[in-house]
């Protein structure tokens, strides 16, 4: 009986949050799939690439990237303001787990993706790019309802966790550019010197964020924070500040994938590896300053 009070009050608190996120990333698919002209949305006929062919292609999945970015903020903005109205009134109010909301609102978010995709507006999508599409919703959603959780209940953490992660992003976005001269986008030579400067840029940066932490006289970092808030901004962020703020008014479309990610599987594992590496090396260094 007991078991099930907690549960029927755990839903009760999660299912509004859960909702919140439903909401936000299924009416921003219904819109863009089934509402919106897709040749704007996802540049179709772009360069001559028809809706299936690269780049047009990864536009589609990269929409949950973006969807992700909407809820981040979304859900943030509501949650700092359910906590601010409370401590108005002198009470406490905790949202609740982000992974309870993640676990309730996927499996009605992958159904509602997968109708949307493949049975709204012309051209459907076969169902292995609708797989594509749910699984970097899926991805998206977790980043972004850990990251806004994170900076409503602890905000002085957040902001701590978001500046070491954005040593992250030159790590993640301009190594990859040693692929570039594989498909004839660059020279090798500017092309390693991009990939080596993003690399350093990172590492310093990380490196001086960890400095002005021990300076404040507090602990290091969860490596894996911070990874993950590089993930965050990398993937989440910086594609849905690219929907709202670099793309025309009147011309509002979704960027490839080919902006944020590696063409090649073996490259983007190299970066993403790289990046892991250094966040843990600084971690293990950061500990090693703090012990007495």
């Amino acid at each position: 009986m007991r078991l099930r009070v907690f549960f029927s009050a755990s839903y009760r608190k999660t299912a509004p949050w859960a909702g919140l996120a439903i909401s936000v990333m299924l009416g921003l698919f219904y819109y863009w799939f089934a509402i919106a002209n897709r040749y704007v949305v996802f540049l179709y006929e772009h360069l001559g690439a028809g809706p299936f062919q690269e780049p047009n292609y990864s536009r589609h999945w990269m929409a949950g990237l973006v969807a992700s970015g909407a809820l981040l903020s979304m859900y943030a903005f509501v949650g700092w303001c359910c906590v601010s109205l409370a401590a108005a009134f002198h009470k406490t109010y905790l949202l609740p787990s982000w992974q309870h909301v993640w676990l309730l609102s996927a499996p009605p978010v992958a159904i509602g993706i997968w109708a949307i995709t493949t049975r709204c507006n012309f051209p459907t999508l076969p169902w292995p790019l609708s797989a594509r599409c749910i699984i970097a919703t899926w991805i998206g959603m977790a980043l972004a309802l850990w990251l806004a959780d994170l900076i409503v209940q602890q905000t002085s953490e957040a902001l701590w966790v978001i500046l070491h992660g954005a040593g992250m992003v030159p790590i993640l976005l301009l190594l990859r550019a040693v692929e570039l001269p594989f498909y004839g986008l660059a020279s090798p030579a500017s092309a390693y010197l991009l990939g080596i400067a993003g690399l350093i840029v990172g590492v310093l940066w990380i490196a001086e964020a960890a400095r002005l932490r021990l300076a404040w006289q507090k602990p290091p970092l969860n490596p894996l924070s911070i990874f993950c808030a590089g993930l965050g901004l990398s993937y989440v962020v910086l594609p849905f500040a690219h929907y709202l703020f670099l793309t025309p008014p009147n011309i509002r479309y979704i960027s490839t994938a080919g902006n944020f990610f590696a063409n090649s599987p073996v490259v983007q594992l190299l970066c993403w590896g790289i990046g892991t590496l250094v966040v843990f090396v600084i971690n293990k260094k950061g500990n090693q300053e703090e012990k007495p």
